[in-house]
């Protein structure tokens, strides 16, 4: 069953950090298979390019 973000609350509302982690991981896999820190890291660089070309068009992009 997927967990909602309603699931990482406790009775007062506040967040329970360590079920963010999970709903955030589950996210990252169901949404984007995104599995690994690995695989994360390499989409934060792709975003970086990505977001370097789109405002920054004159800039040479390594």
């Amino acid at each position: 069953m997927s967990m909602t973000y309603k699931d990482c609350l406790d009775e007062n509302g506040q967040e329970i950090i360590s079920k963010k982690a999970e709903w955030l991981r589950q996210v990252l896999a169901e949404e984007y298979g995104i599995e690994t820190e690995e695989q994360l890291d390499q989409a934060l660089e792709e975003l970086e390019k990505e977001w370097d070309e789109i405002f920054y068009p004159s800039k040479e992009v390594s």
